[in-house]
């Protein structure tokens, strides 16, 4: 496997080159990403990271990788995402990713999205009253865990048909459930035979591997038994679950099965709770720990959206994402710093000559990728090695943890803050135009991806800044005192 292997002329470790387990034990210690950075450190822009896999350090392959067309598809390591039939995101198959695009397309439209503003007024206003009371009382609260209700409540409306109830009991069990599915698919991707591992699994002798699946059970309940009242209970509200049920492909009229829904229902439960949550608890993180940013933040924040009428519980959303454009620099600096999905996202070369990045000859039939995680930490040419902290946003693991990297991550809104922001790009240090991913890039790319990749071009990244706008005013500008609890909390992190 080292010798002959046509793979064999690329640097590996030893136990990468021989075994699949390599990869999926550091997936499951939480910090795969942080060990590849140390590879390409070690052995340069290319590394051997598996049997047959090859990790690429350098933002010009992204097209050659993800956007290859057929030629470049998907490997198997998405199906370990599947909980009912394949989605938009996990499917393999590049005719049923295009069918269900054309069948979900109107539901994620901005128009159809909109319509969906008055559901958050609700959920906003319980939490609204949860930050108030911390203010008041000057108690130490979690807000990733807040927020992470949050969120989960506003899928619940806008993607189900009725609010999960979280943030009034918890919701314990689902939250970490949502976890746990992604670290199961996240070393189960990781691994060969993938319907053979997953059976195992159920039975395996190491309980957290047990506990995983009955978690991932746990939620494809939770998927089912929405789907099944809405189809037996029609209404006339609009959400995402009605598109769902309603979704019929232009070209062909055909309609998605029970089974199929579930599957969609069950990606946005998961994609759009995860990494929303995710995105909002690290954009005041940054915030919390840049005073100066923070103030700049405040100051726009106030002079832009007027006070809210004493009937008003949020701003409208529709326009907030051009007037408040310093704030929108915030978040998309945070992208490049903390990537809320770090795992990666495999292709396969299927051209029969191979595939050639720069020098390098890519194999036909190589997994290869590039980790967002990785690409965006790539120091600026001259930089010395410093160690910076990760911040620790996996349930499992609390600690924080140094790795050495050649470049300071500081957030610096100042990178990207511009009259007319590049959506296609996250400017880092002098690598100005360096290229970037945010959640899924090229034409596999997930409809909706914009309510995991805060991109603002579609009508769910508009919803999805919306409300989120919506908190960071309340919490920085209408309740200041939060701040100094909510920093408490953050430093002991």
């Amino acid at each position: 496997m080292r010798v002959l292997h046509p793979l064999a002329r690329y640097p590996v470790p030893l136990l990468a080159s021989l075994t699949y387990g390599w990869k999926a034990y550091y997936v499951y210690k939480l910090f795969f990403h942080e060990k590849l950075i140390e590879l390409h450190q070690q052995y340069g822009p290319v590394v051997r990271v598996g049997p047959n896999h090859l990790h690429i350090w350098d933002g010009n392959a992204i097209a050659p990788i993800y956007k290859g067309g057929r030629s470049m598809g998907k490997s198997e390591f998405y199906d370990a995402f599947m909980a009912f039939n394949p989605n938009i995101f996990g499917t393999t198959n590049d005719d049923i990713h295009s069918l269900r695009r054309r069948q979900l397309s109107h539901g994620f439209s901005q128009a159809s999205v909109v319509n969906l503003e008055p559901l958050i007024e609700n959920e906003l206003k319980f939490l609204q009253n949860r930050l108030r009371t911390f203010a008041q009382t000057g108690e130490i609260f979690d807000l990733k865990l807040l927020l992470s209700l949050y969120v989960f409540d506003i899928l619940g409306s806008v993607a189900f048909g009725k609010p999960f109830g979280a943030q009034q009991r918890g919701y314990e069990e689902v939250l970490p459930a949502i976890n746990d599915h992604l670290l199961l698919a996240g070393i189960v991707g990781e691994l060969p035979l993938q319907n053979v591992t997953k059976t195992i699994s159920r039975w395996s002798p190491i309980p957290w591997m047990r506990r995983l699946m009955k978690n991932r059970d746990a939620l494809k309940k939770v998927c089912a038994e929405c789907v099944k009242y809405k189809i037996n209970n029609p209404t006339e509200r609009q959400d995402l679950l009605k598109s769902l049920v309603e979704a019929v492909d232009p070209d062909t009229g055909s309609t998605l099965t029970e089974q199929e829904i579930n599957s969609e229902a069950f990606a946005v439960l998961v994609a759009g709770s995860h990494s929303t949550s995710g995105t909002l608890t690290l954009l005041l993180w940054h915030l919390l720990q840049n005073p100066d940013t923070l103030a700049a933040v405040v100051d726009e924040i106030e002079s832009t959206l007027p006070p809210l009428a004493d009937d008003q519980i949020a701003y409208p959303i529709q326009g907030l994402e051009s007037s408040l454009s310093y704030l929108m620099a915030c978040v998309r600096e945070n992208f490049p710093i903390n990537p809320v999905f770090t795992m990666p996202l495999w292709r396969r070369v299927g051209r029969p000559g191979g595939l050639e990045i720069g020098k390098y000859h890519i194999p036909y039939g190589t997994n290869i990728c590039i980790s967002n995680y990785v690409l965006h930490h790539t120091p600026p040419s001259g930089a010395t090695t410093i160690t910076i902290q990760s911040i620790p946003l996996a349930r499992r693991e609390t600690k924080q943890r140094t790795i050495p990297l050649p470049n300071p991550l500081q957030h610096r809104p100042s990178h990207v803050y511009r009259p007319q922001p590049r959506y296609d790009k996250y400017p880092q240090d002098q690598h100005d135009s360096a290229p970037g991913i945010r959640y899924q890039t090229g034409n596999k790319a997930a409809n909706g991806k914009s309510a995991q990749s805060w991109d603002w071009g579609d009508g769910w990244g508009i919803f999805v800044y919306g409300f989120a706008v919506n908190v960071v005013a309340y919490i920085l500008v209408l309740q200041p005192a939060v701040l100094e609890e909510t920093l408490a909390l953050f430093t002991l992190l």
